[in-house]
């Protein structure tokens, strides 16, 4: 999906990007679900971060909330702040 929107934002100027995923190169970001290093760090054990799709969740969602990003994040939650701030400092 990321390779198909990047595609699609080289052909088809956009003002802002607004996301309901979290990857690279958001603009906006409308938090519907919960932080996944926080679910990581509940629920799965120390093997399921090394598997792939562990590093690329992870991976999206740094880029999406890294301390320093000027993504403008949307949460539905105060549990979310919390645990967004508590793994992004964000």
């Amino acid at each position: 999906y990321y390779a198909w929107v990047q595609n699609h934002l080289k052909a088809h100027h956009a003002d802002r990007v607004v996301g309901f995923n979290k990857m690279p190169g958001l603009d906006v970001y409308f938090a519907a679900d919960v932080c996944y290093a926080e679910k990581v760090a509940q629920e799965k054990g120390f093997f399921y971060r090394l598997t792939s799709r562990y590093r690329h969740y992870a991976a999206f969602e740094r880029a999406t909330f890294e301390h320093g990003k000027s993504t403008k994040l949307m949460m539905l939650t105060d549990k979310q702040i919390a645990d967004f701030q508590k793994h992004y400092q964000t």
